[in-house]
């Protein structure tokens, strides 16, 4: 794919305006505070990002289930916005991108790493020069590995899984973890041991005292970390692309999340990862 300003300049343009018609904080701190679902939808009906496809979304008995369908819809609907504004071989990158979105959007029991991106993985020397296969193997090479880390002390702790059946639950893509890793930390037959298995991988030594509690939230903040690396490094390039569907992406996980608090009444604190109040 061909970077560089004049290739990325249009739909460049088109994504600053798009992020500033993302959530703020100060928007979730709002809704968490609403008094039921029918609030929620009226506040993105007149929200920039999301009076489009809320305009139908009306009335005072708004199910939690309309809302969030809308919601994904929201994704799609700028997914549609960014494609027409991207030449042809950003388009092939869209495109990949999107290959499994539907099966496994937010969807915490399904692999999603693999479905979602394992497309985007095995085409990342296709689409584009080795600038692009750079860039999406870091990203993507870290949303594997710590999706695995969390998936194999998930497996251990909440469901007792144990020995060879941990295998068969990782995505076999990996980017900083080694083989050896993965099978140290299948092997480790209680707390302590996954401790010291994760302590001696990559991202252990990097960060250290990291918990096996800690490594859902790694899911997120190091991908998070990973693509603002990338877009500051290769501010004209797929990163630009990548960064803001990942961004839209996590703020509907964090809203659909969001409206299931105040439907049911027990305001806000961890929101995807995220800590939001309604105070």
């Amino acid at each position: 794919m061909s970077g560089g300003l004049l290739a990325y300049s249009g739909i460049e343009t088109k994504i600053r305006a798009m992020e500033g018609e993302l959530l703020s904080e100060d928007d979730f701190r709002v809704i968490l505070a609403f008094r039921d679902v029918a609030e929620v939808a009226g506040f993105l009906r007149a929200h920039a990002g999301y009076q489009e496809v809320f305009a139908d979304v009306t009335g005072t008995d708004v199910h939690r289930e309309v809302v969030e369908q809308t919601v994904r819809q929201a994704i799609y609907a700028d997914y549609r916005k960014i494609y027409r504004f991207a030449n042809a071989e950003q388009k092939a990158f869209l495109e990949a991108y999107r290959g499994g979105e539907e099966a496994s959007l937010f969807d915490d029991e399904v692999p999603e790493g693999e479905i979602r991106f394992s497309g985007l993985w095995r085409r990342r020397d296709e689409i584009g020069g080795k600038e692009v296969e750079g860039i999406l193997t870091r990203i993507l090479g870290t949303r594997f590995d710590t999706l695995n880390l969390w998936y194999l002390y998930r497996a251990k702790k909440f469901f007792r899984i144990s020995g060879t059946e941990l295998y068969a639950l990782t995505i076999p893509f990996l980017y900083k973890l080694k083989k050896q890793d993965i099978a140290d930390l299948v092997r480790a037959v209680n707390a302590e041991e996954f401790g010291r298995a994760l302590a001696s991988t990559y991202y252990g030594k990097h960060k250290p005292g990291l918990k096996g509690d800690d490594l859902k939230a790694l899911c997120e903040t190091a991908v998070a970390a990973a693509v603002k690396r990338e877009r500051a490094a290769h501010p004209h390039s797929v990163a630009c692309l990548f960064g803001y569907l990942w961004e839209k992406e996590q703020e509907a996980y964090r809203l659909i999340s969001a409206v299931e608090r105040v439907r049911y009444g027990v305001g806000g604190k961890a929101v995807g990862g995220n800590t939001v109040t309604a105070d």
